[in-house]
C-alpha cells in the first residue's frame, strides 16, 4: 500500500529543491524546534523531515536514529497529501504502516502525530 502523492507533486519538489536544504549539515535552529516540540508535547521523539521524490530526509531529530528513509516506508509520505495533521494511534494495527521497518524493527514506533510543514496552503514540503 503506497501513499498517494500530492496533486502538485512536481511543483512541490521544485520548491523543496530550490530551498537548498536537503542533505545540509545540522543547524541549531532546527534542532531547537525539535527539542521545544518534544518538551511542549511531552514526546520523547520528534523529527523535522523533508519528503523528496523517493526518500524522506531527516533535517533534525531527537530520539530517532535514522537520517533517511525510503519515501514509501515513512509516515511523512502519508502526511503531506493533506493539510491536516496525521494522527496514528497504533501503527502496528494500521494497514498502511504495520509492515514498515520503523514500526516492527528497532525503532518500534506505534503512535505518531505528523504535522505538514507548509510553504503555502497547497505546498507541503515535509512534516
Amino acid at each position: 500500500m503506497n501513499p498517494e502523492k500530492p496533486e502538485n507533486e512536481l511543483v512541490r519538489l521544485l520548491f523543496l529543491r530550490s530551498a537548498d536544504i536537503l542533505d545540509t549539515p545540522a543547524e541549531e535552529s532546527f534542532e531547537r524546534i525539535v527539542r521545544m516540540a518534544c518538551r511542549v508535547l511531552g514526546f520523547s521523539r520528534c523529527a523535522i523531515t523533508l519528503v523528496d521524490e523517493n526518500r524522506v530526509w531527516v533535517k533534525a531529530s531527537k530520539g530517532i536514529r535514522f537520517g533517511e528513509l525510503p519515501r514509501d516506508s515513512s509516515f511523512c509520505a502519508y502526511t503531506i497529501p493533506s493539510p491536516d495533521p496525521l494522527l496514528v494511534n497504533d501503527a502496528r494495527s494500521d494497514e498502511r504502516f504495520r509492515h514498515m521497518e520503523i514500526v516492527k524493527g528497532d525503532e518500534q514506533l506505534s503512535f505518531l502525530v505528523g504535522c505538514p510543514i507548509r510553504l503555502s496552503p497547497k505546498v507541503r514540503l515535509g512534516s
